[in-house]
């Protein structure tokens, strides 16, 4: 338990990174290129994080998996899925290519940006299978090193190109685009480190891509959750409440930091050995940091977005708080999907997340129009809600788990953080 603790606060420490260096730089890039230019750059990027999704067929998910189990999948585990990951990447650059102009409404200035980002499609998907070995060889001081290298990188370069004066569309998107390809350098040692042991089961191609593939099947429905809405606000609503709701994005993504870092050390450790009492013990904890945590960004947002932002990004206010209200119920159902995963049954989680897809793309369509940016906040809030709820719904009806258990803080829940605090103050004395 300790040991899961320490795991989960290292990797808490870097996904906590990750959006600071976000509030820093949507200030940055904000005031250097307008709402409007802010707008194109996001309209730019979305399709990129899009095709990374699309483009991973589950992969990154059945490398954590099986490192998990024995480590001595690793060569083999990744090799093949670097070999179809490269194949699929450089299709779907071709494409996304090929109908830019049509994605960016007939924009040519951001079309021509879509396809400069398409360029690093390859890379980041090879960047995504690395964080995933490490995840499984639960190295987490080195994922937390990598998102510091990330996110600082970009945070300096856009910096240093606004104080200077040379901050354009074409350098952010360059930056965000890259910027992940050079901290995933950092795990490449892992790729060196053999390991004797012979593991306890194959990790045959059919077993790996069989796994793969129940987990890119909700990874599909999930881009319609968590990236579709960028990519269709643009042509729906223009470049102005696109860039609205990516500075919502970035303020609401904040309290996730905690749900994010507990899920993947959490499905790392019950894939390696499964223990429902400490799942429920997790998902009780982390509901109740996630649910102070969207407290506390929800009381500042009315005095920091005008101010940080700028006035002209104040309706962005109300759409965080939208968001803010997904991310406080999401926790029970997320941590059930991790223990339907990590059970080797993930299809039961895509089917949640495709179900909620399905409601999500309805939502957006039929409120988008008359509620603008508002519109897609509350689509993506239905979508969330439901997922979730079927996601607890099938741990109960696989694996045994109540939603009782996933929710209500007990006495002893608090224990094993109280057992960890000596040694966290012998190691920081």
């Amino acid at each position: 338990m300790h040991r899961s603790v320490r795991d989960t606060l290292t990797n808490f420490a870097g996904n906590a990174f990750a959006p600071l260096a976000a509030l820093a730089t949507a200030p940055i890039l904000a005031s250097g290129l307008g709402v409007v230019g802010r707008g194109e750059v996001a309209g730019a990027t979305a399709p990129l994080l899009l095709a990374v999704s699309l483009a991973s067929l589950g992969l990154p998910s059945a490398v954590n998996h099986w490192v998990a189990r024995h480590a001595a999948h690793t060569r083999r585990v990744v090799g093949l899925a670097l070999a179809v990951s490269a194949a699929v990447g450089v299709a779907l650059t071709v494409a996304i290519t090929s109908v830019s102009r049509a994605v960016a409404d007939g924009d040519g200035v951001v079309a021509g940006l879509i396809g400069l980002a398409s360029v690093a499609l390859v890379p980041n998907l090879a960047a995504a299978l690395l964080q995933a070995v490490a995840a499984g060889r639960h190295a987490w001081r080195l994922v937390a090193a990598e998102r510091f290298v990330t996110n600082g990188l970009r945070l300096a370069a856009l910096l240093a190109a606004a104080l200077t004066g040379t901050l354009s569309g074409e350098f952010a998107v360059l930056v965000i685009a890259l910027s992940p390809i050079v901290g995933a350098t950092l795990y490449l040692p892992l790729l060196r480190r053999s390991v004797d042991a012979p593991p306890a089961e194959r990790a045959s191609a059919r077993a790996v891509l069989s796994y793969g593939g129940r987990v890119w099947f909700g990874a599909l429905a999930g881009i319609v959750l968590t990236r579709l809405d960028q990519v269709l606000l643009l042509p729906l609503a223009g470049a102005t409440a696109l860039g609205l709701y990516a500075v919502a994005v970035s303020l609401s993504d904040i309290p996730l930091v905690v749900a994010n870092a507990v899920r993947e050390v959490t499905f790392s450790r019950q894939s390696t050995t499964t223990d429902h009492a400490a799942l429920a013990r997790t998902s009780r904890l982390t509901g109740l940091a996630v649910l102070v945590a969207c407290a506390a960004v929800a009381g500042v947002l009315p005095w920091f977005i005008p101010t940080l932002f700028g006035p002209e990004f104040a309706p962005a206010t109300t759409v965080t708080l939208v968001l803010l209200l997904g991310c406080a119920v999401s926790v029970p159902g997320s941590l059930a999907g991790v223990a339907l995963a990590a059970a080797g049954r993930p299809g039961l989680r895509s089917t949640s997340i495709a179900l909620a897809a399905v409601c999500n793309l309805a939502l957006l369509l039929v409120l988008t129009g008359p509620l603008g940016v508002h519109g897609a906040a509350l689509a993506t809030l239905g979508g969330t809600v439901v997922s979730n709820g079927l996601n607890l719904v099938f741990a109960r009806r696989t694996v045994g788990i109540r939603l009782s258990t996933f929710v209500g803080l007990r006495k002893s829940d608090l224990a094993p953080i109280r057992a960890l605090l000596p040694h966290l103050r012998s190691a920081n004395p």
